[in-house]
């Protein structure tokens, strides 16, 4: 009697896993929120204009690197701004002077300068 218990409750439970989980069709619901990093792309202008903690993006060419993980950025009008590139946002790319890009990041206003903290590079 206690076998035919046992397998009664494995079947039960069993059963309750393939109920419950496996393939979801794309036609389910999906109650997800907005996934885009939220700025439109604008300027080195703008960017230098902007509050800080903007969110931002902005098109261009890395031109030269300052120091470290500092580097100068110059947008498609030719105006420059210095950026912060966190290492992950390479995203495992290598980006040549001069390559078309498009950074996105905040802006991050200091008592004499604005600089824009690039949390992700994406290849044009």
């Amino acid at each position: 009697m206690k076998k035919l218990m046992t397998l009664a409750s494995l079947l039960a439970v069993s059963s309750l896993a393939v109920a419950q989980g496996g393939f979801q069709s794309n036609a389910s619901n999906n109650n997800g929120g907005f996934g885009g990093f939220g700025a439109a792309i604008t300027t080195v202008k703008a960017a230098k204009e902007a509050r800080d903690d903007s969110l931002v993006a902005i098109e261009g060419s890395i031109v030269k690197r300052i120091s470290g993980d500092h580097f100068l950025f110059r947008d498609l009008a030719g105006n420059e701004i210095e950026i912060d590139v966190d290492d992950d946002a390479w995203n495992g790319q290598t980006i040549q002077p001069n390559e078309r890009i498009v950074i996105q990041g905040k802006v991050d206003k200091n008592f004499s300068s604005t600089e824009i903290e690039v949390e992700n590079i994406i290849k044009k």
